[in-house]
C-alpha cells in the first residue's frame, strides 16, 4: 500500500498504482460487457445502480478507512459502457425489426405488418377456433412447362409468378401460409377477422386466373 497527504493535512492509504491500473481496467471491461448483454431499460437501470454504488464505496472507504481510490474514472467508465450500450441496443432493435418486417412481409399484407410491428404483442403464442377461407392455386401443365422450359426461364417465370401470386394476396388481404412447388396456401379472416372473407377470396381468384393461367 502507498500512503498519500491529503490537503487538510491527514494521510490516506491508496493501492500500488499497477494494482489501481489493473482494477479499473477489469472494472471497465466488467461493466461494459455487462451493459452490452442487456436490453435497453435493463442497462439503464444497472448503469445507474453500478455507478451509484461505485461512488457510494469509494467514499465510504475514504470516509471510514482513510483510503483513496478513483472512483471518478470507474463513474465514467460505467457512463461510457452505459452510453455504448444504449447505442448497441438501438442497433440491434433496429435490425430485428426490419428482419421482421421482411419476413413479415412475406405472408402478411402491408397494413396488417405495419400493426404487428406497433403491438408486437399481438405474436404471442396462442389458438382461437375460427371459420376460415382457404385457398390452394396450382398452375395448370406446370409439369410439361417444367420438362420444356429452360432451367433459369422457369426460375424467372416462377419468380414473376409468385410476386404476382403474393401481391394480389396481399391486396385482398390474404394471408400466405406456404407456397407449395408451383402453387400457394393462402387463407382469409385470420390472423385479422374479416367479415367479407369469402367475398374477398374470391375477388383474388379471378383476378389471379386472368393474368396466369393456374387452378384455384
Amino acid at each position: 500500500f502507498r500512503r498519500v497527504l491529503f490537503r487538510s493535512g491527514d494521510w490516506l492509504v491508496r493501492l500500488p498504482h499497477a494494482l489501481e491500473i489493473t482494477l479499473v481496467i477489469l472494472i471497465g471491461l466488467l461493466a461494459g460487457w455487462t451493459l452490452a448483454m442487456l436490453r435497453m431499460w435493463s442497462a439503464i437501470i444497472v448503469g445507474l445502480a453500478l455507478a451509484a454504488g461505485l461512488a457510494a464505496s469509494a467514499l465510504g472507504l475514504f470516509r471510514w478507512q482513510q483510503a483513496w481510490f478513483p472512483w471518478t474514472l470507474l463513474v465514467a467508465q460505467t457512463g461510457l459502457a452505459l452510453a455504448s450500450s444504449i447505442v448497441f441496443n438501438s442497433f440491434r432493435s433496429l435490425i430485428e425489426t426490419r428482419l421482421l418486417e421482411r419476413s413479415l412481409a412475406a405472408h402478411l399484407p402491408p397494413k396488417r405488418v405495419k400493426q404487428i410491428l406497433r403491438q408486437p404483442e399481438t405474436l404471442k403464442p396462442g389458438a382461437e377456433k375460427l371459420e376460415i377461407t382457404i385457398m390452394f392455386s396450382d398452375i395448370v401443365g406446370f409439369s410439361t412447362i417444367a420438362d420444356r422450359t429452360l432451367s433459369d426461364k422457369l426460375y424467372q417465370r416462377l419468380n414473376a409468378y409468385f410476386g404476382d401470386l403474393i401481391q394480389c394476396i396481399h391486396e385482398h388481404d390474404g394471408t400466405v401460409i406456404k407456397l407449395l412447388g408451383d402453387g400457394a396456401f393462402a387463407i382469409w379472416n385470420a390472423p385479422e377477422r374479416q367479415s367479407n372473407q369469402q367475398e374477398r377470396s374470391e375477388e383474388h381468384t379471378s383476378e389471379l386466373q386472368s393474368h396466369h393461367d393456374l387452378v384455384c
